[in-house]
């Protein structure tokens, strides 16, 4: 993969996880780690499973303090053992953004970032920035940035089955 992708949603407690699940479960098939940095909520087992999630290859890692979260991403990115580092940063800004696609390009990862819509304002060196509005039947994405393409808005995904979840 090698690109880091951000998605941004009105609350990340509710993460659209259903949108990459897909592509966890094939990167499950790899020997590598999947990380999870400083989810907002505790992941639920057995609806990942369900979903075809590999457990076995899920790391959480939970940062001591918030200045070492995006040290830990980038770490995580940059090993070449995650497969994909999913995390939950606060705020990211176009530098940290960029450390974080160089680390995710040296490490062969997929890096993805659950941010708020006001991260929409700034700057980003990610390879793809979506805009995440559920709706009843799935969700409207629009894409705000591509790399190698352009951006798109209102497209409507459909969603047919329940997503993983996490516990409240």
């Amino acid at each position: 993969m090698g690109a880091l992708t951000e998605i941004l949603v009105e609350n990340t407690a509710e993460t659209p996880l259903w949108l990459i699940t897909p592509a966890l479960v094939a990167l499950g098939h790899e020997q590598r780690w999947q990380a999870w940095v400083a989810p907002t909520g505790i992941p639920y087992a057995p609806a990942l499973a369900n979903a075809g999630i590999n457990l076995s290859k899920m790391l959480l890692i939970h940062p001591p303090a918030c200045n070492d979260l995006l040290w830990t991403i980038e770490q995580s990115l940059g090993s070449n053992i995650c497969s994909a580092v999913l995390s939950w940063p606060p705020r990211l800004c176009g530098t940290a953004s960029r450390r974080l696609q160089l680390a995710a390009k040296r490490g062969r990862s997929w890096g993805l970032c659950f941010c708020s819509y006001n991260h929409a304002q700034y700057q980003t060196m990610a390879a793809l920035r979506l805009l995440f509005r559920p709706n009843r039947r799935g969700a409207e994405v629009t894409i705000l940035k591509c790399r190698g393409g352009q951006s798109m808005k209102n497209l409507q995904l459909l969603r047919e089955v329940s997503p993983p979840g996490y516990s409240r």
